[in-house]
C-alpha cells in the first residue's frame, strides 16, 4: 500500500475521474459501476507505482494518524473547502514527511457535490487563495505543476545548491510555468525550497519522463 510503502510517507492519493492536481484520468462512463469497473482494471501491480508529489489533491487522501497529529489537522480558516488540501499538503511536508501519488489506484469522485447549491463558489475560491498565499509567502498555483523539462532551471535558481544538474537535464529551450508566465521573470521565494527541495522536483520530473 503506498501510504506504507515508506517510513516517511505521509500521505497517498489516488486517480480519479474527477480530480485537480493533475490527478483526473480522461475518462467518461455513464454508470458509476463501470468506474468501478476501470478502477478494479488499473489495480494492478507496477514496476514503478508511486510517483512523488508536493501536494495532493482533497478529494481522497489517506493520512499516517502521527503525521495528521504533527500537522494539526485541517486549518478551519478553510471552511467549507478550496484550499484546504494544498495547506494540509504543506503541513505535511513541513513535518518532514513526503506525499505520493498511487498510479495504479483509482477512486469514483461525483465531483463538487458540497458546493453545487451555493453562489459564492468564486468568491470562496478566491479568499483562500488569498489566504493560502498570506499564510506561506508563495502562489502555489505557480509552482505546482512544472513542465518536466523545467528542473534544470528550478535545481539551479535553489538557494546555496551546488550539486551538478543530472544527466540529461534541458537546459537550451524556452521555458514557462504555472499559466504560461515566463521563468525569468519568476523570483522563487526562498520559504518555496523549504517545501519544494530541488531533489524533490527532480525526482518528481524523472518519474513523469519515465
Amino acid at each position: 500500500m503506498g501510504l506504507y510503502e515508506n517510513e516517511k510517507t505521509g500521505a497517498a492519493g489516488s486517480y480519479s475521474n474527477y480530480a485537480g492536481n493533475e490527478q483526473q484520468l480522461d475518462i467518461a462512463f455513464t454508470l458509476p459501476g463501470e468506474y468501478l469497473q476501470y478502477g478494479a482494471k488499473l489495480n494492478i501491480p507496477l514496476r514503478h507505482p508511486y510517483e512523488e508529489r508536493v501536494r495532493l489533491s482533497g478529494f481522497a487522501m489517506l493520512i499516517k494518524r502521527n503525521a495528521w497529529n504533527l500537522a494539526g489537522g485541517m486549518d478551519e480558516r478553510f471552511t467549507p473547502g478550496y484550499f484546504e488540501d494544498d495547506d494540509l499538503s504543506m503541513q505535511i511536508l513541513q513535518k518532514g514527511y513526503r506525499l505520493v501519488l498511487c498510479r495504479n489506484s483509482f477512486i469514483y469522485h461525483a465531483g463538487s457535490q458540497s458546493f453545487k447549491d451555493r453562489e459564492d463558489v468564486e468568491q470562496i475560491l478566491q479568499e483562500h487563495h488569498g489566504l493560502f498565499i498570506k499564510k506561506y509567502g508563495f502562489d502555489i498555483l505557480e509552482y505546482a505543476y512544472p513542465a518536466k523539462d523545467l528542473t534544470a532551471i528550478f535545481w539551479r535558481s535553489a538557494p546555496g545548491n551546488t550539486a551538478a544538474l543530472p544527466k540529461g537535464s534541458a537546459t537550451d529551450r524556452p521555458y514557462s510555468i504555472g499559466f504560461f508566465q515566463p521563468l525569468q521573470s519568476i523570483r522563487l521565494p526562498k520559504l518555496y525550497w523549504k517545501y519544494f527541495p530541488p531533489q524533490l522536483l527532480w525526482k518528481t520530473a524523472a518519474r513523469r519522463k519515465a
